[in-house]
């Protein structure tokens, strides 16, 4: 009887971690199938907008004015932007959601890929440190294949639409960069004491060129950190919690995420999600895998 007391609890807690591990692997199963939309904001505009013009088939201007008189910036890739501003057929639509579908994971890749970048130092990363997110993002934008590229979707778009489409994607793309780095430039070099020369103007529209490409790799990076390894961290911090974990535990618990995450099994099949279970059950103490029955059973 002593011997069936002690297996239950502990099957118990078995299956109770094993449920925290789904709840992880769902999370990185919606990462896979979120919305490609740069800007999370945008994802229900990226699809009404997609689904063709309601007033006019004419593509519209990206430039925009405020009523200051202001050039209002975009928080998706101009590429992006224009593509939502053109006339096509459904067939084309799907191509191009496609395309930044592609996009979309391509940053989740690299985030994985480089997931030692965001557990060298997680605590400060997790408070929001300014410099250490810079920091981060910098050596993530050195290992960016397209980082000096002003238009990465350009290409993959030239496959997914007709000469016509792709040139009126040219048009707008080419004048949105056109009055925002005009406007950069102005705002540069507008409280000089002499007349800037050519060579001060050329130098200032390269800056502020690459200011705003890195600025759109930070929106990205932080859409595909926010889409994978959050939610990761999240349920870390409520496992953790929930058993009362020592900083030694939750350190090799950590330690085991980022390795099934390395290996691409996150959230991976069913013998994965076992595997990973059993070695974060491995890591508890008898007492705390009774809390996390505790922690379960509450959840119900």
């Amino acid at each position: 009887m002593q011997s069936t007391f002690v297996v239950a609890p502990r099957r118990l807690a078995w299956i109770a971690m094993a449920s925290f591990v789904g709840w992880a692997g769902a999370a990185f199963v919606n990462a896979q199938d979120a919305p490609s939309s740069m800007a999370p904001a945008q994802t229900d505009e990226v699809d009404d907008a997609l689904s063709g013009p309601k007033v006019s088939d004419a593509a519209d201007s990206l430039v925009r004015m405020n009523m200051e008189g202001k050039l209002e910036r975009l928080s998706m890739r101009p590429e992006q932007a224009a593509a939502e501003r053109i006339v096509m057929d459904q067939e084309t639509r799907d191509r191009v959601r496609q395309v930044l579908d592609d996009h979309a994971q391509a940053m989740r890749r690299l985030i994985i890929e480089n997931i030692d970048l965001f557990v060298a130092d997680p605590e400060t990363i997790k408070a929001n440190d300014g410099n250490a997110v810079r920091r981060v993002i910098k050596d993530l934008h050195a290992k960016w294949e397209s980082k000096d590229v002003r238009d990465p979707l350009l290409p993959a778009f030239e496959a997914a639409m007709s000469s016509e489409q792709i040139q009126q994607v040219h048009t707008l793309v080419d004048e949105y960069w056109k009055a925002v780095l005009d406007a950069e430039v102005l705002n540069a070099t507008k409280d000089r004491k002499k007349q800037p020369t050519e060579e001060d103007l050329r130098k200032a529209r390269e800056q502020a060129q690459g200011r705003l490409l890195f600025e759109q790799f930070r929106r990205e990076v932080t859409a595909a950190y926010e889409s994978t390894l959050r939610p990761v961290q999240r349920r870390l911090d409520n496992i953790c919690t929930a058993v009362a974990a020592t900083d030694q535990q939750r350190q090799e618990i950590r330690g085991v995420l980022i390795k099934f995450a390395r290996e691409g099994k996150l959230p991976g099949d069913a013998s994965d999600k076992a595997n990973l279970a059993r070695e974060i059950y491995n890591l508890l103490d008898e007492p705390q895998r009774l809390k996390m029955v505790e922690a379960a059973v509450g959840g119900m």
